[in-house]
């Protein structure tokens, strides 16, 4: 018989359908993993969402796909000689949905709790390095000021002493040509012989 043997017997099956559930479990806690990142990021809220809030988003959920995606490919070509089998999908996602049932929802808590506390501890570290920072920033902002002028002053001086003299010849020359009197009617020669 010539082409490929689809036949597989039950025991190796069964061990591929178990790497699958296995595969779906740690699909589920890198999952899990990407969410605590999220919830530390502040990314959970939905309010006051950006632009960058949707794209943040977008990429996380991307790269957990093409992981599961990787990873059922790699099963598919290591359990099963590279023969694409439901059972494979099927254990995969009955692995992460017990993952995300079970461990998930502990998980889930614990995160949002930590990511509270650890909130917490941040506002109070910044409240305390607020003054030094601000005068820091304050200082940097004025040095920057100072060299931005050594610097560039007289270009800066030149250009807006040449737009300020173009403005007055505008108002020269306009104020050179009478307005029109009231009453009269100005022809346009547009578009006649």
């Amino acid at each position: 018989m010539s082409g490929l043997d689809l036949y597989q017997s039950q025991g190796e099956l069964f061990r591929m359908l178990a790497w699958a559930v296995l595969t779906g479990l740690c699909l589920g806690g890198l999952y899990d993993l990407l969410r605590a990142l999220r919830i530390l990021a502040g990314l959970d809220q939905k309010q006051g969402s950006t632009p960058l809030f949707g794209l943040l988003l977008f990429f996380g959920d991307l790269l957990s796909a093409l992981t599961a995606a990787l990873s059922l490919i790699l099963l598919c070509y290591y359990t099963n000689d590279g023969l694409f089998r439901a059972p494979a999908v099927l254990g995969m996602a009955s692995g992460f949905f017990t993952y995300m049932r079970t461990v998930g929802r502990v998980t889930v808590k614990a995160e949002k709790a930590l990511s509270r506390r650890l909130k917490r501890v941040v506002k109070a570290v910044l409240g305390f390095l607020r003054r030094p920072l601000g005068w820091l920033a304050s200082t940097a902002r004025s040095l920057a000021r100072k060299a931005w002028r050594c610097l560039f002053g007289k270009a800066i001086a030149k250009r807006q002493e040449r737009k300020a003299r173009r403005m007055a010849e505008k108002q020269a020359a306009s104020a050179a040509t009478p307005p029109p009197q009231r009453g009269t009617t100005v022809f346009s020669t547009r578009g006649q012989p």
